[in-house]
């Protein structure tokens, strides 16, 4: 939860996708490509700028994790343009990453959860967010992928308002957590169910490809 938090923070106060730490990570042996489970440029429009792209250091409890950012994305031709966030993380087993996307599912739509993504977003903000200025709206299930949901934030900046629509996937043992960052209010609904559904369709493929569920290899 805290590092969902911190990527929507990071990427609300920017205003697009938080650029990562490049270290050099090496995943464990025998763990399927991560890289191919998240949104490809071939997803989007021609012209989607990628900001960040390689393995990241897990936090306890995972195998592996992948984050692929772009500062620059659009799905349909004259469709909203976007800054989107995304991060594949491989945990032991499917069950283990359904319980973890259920728990994250009742943390996201706690008031303990929203007072942690809010004072992460304003942190990271420098002042220039207050937090009665971030609106929460209820969590979704979607139907892309095993518990998954989403979650719509809205931050009132004077003039401007910046809408992040926060989206948790769960495939097998894998999680991945989108954060699109849209200016304005209105977000179409097809933005997150495309995007949900364009990961289950990469995981499952890698997935069957590599014959492998997690990071032993075994199917």
């Amino acid at each position: 939860m805290k590092r969902s938090a911190a990527a929507l923070a990071v990427t609300v106060a920017t205003l697009a996708s938080a650029a990562a730490a490049a270290f050099a990570v090496t995943p464990p042996a025998g763990t399927p490509d991560l890289a191919k489970m998240t949104i490809r440029a071939s997803d989007l429009q021609p012209g989607s700028i990628v900001s960040t792209d390689g393995y990241q250091n897990p936090p306890s409890g995972f195998v592996a994790v992948y984050e692929r950012d772009y500062k620059l994305a659009q799905l349909t031709h004259g469709g909203p343009v976007f800054a989107l966030q995304t991060q594949v993380q491989l945990t032991a087993s499917a069950a283990l990453a359904h319980k973890v996307v259920q728990l994250e599912r009742v943390e996201f739509g706690s008031q303990a959860g929203h007072r942690l993504l809010e004072r992460a977003i304003v942190q990271s903000a420098g002042g220039s967010v207050k937090a009665r200025n971030v609106r929460f709206g209820s969590v979704q299930r979607i139907a892309p992928g095993s518990g998954s949901f989403r979650l719509r934030v809205t931050l009132l900046l004077g003039a401007r308002t910046v809408t992040a629509e926060i989206m948790d996937v769960g495939k097998g043992p894998v999680i991945e957590l989108l954060v699109a960052v849209v200016p304005g209010r209105r977000v179409p609904s097809s933005l997150s169910l495309t995007l949900s559904g364009d990961v289950v369709r990469h995981i499952g493929a890698t997935l069957a490809a590599s014959g492998s569920t997690g990071p032993t290899g075994s199917g």
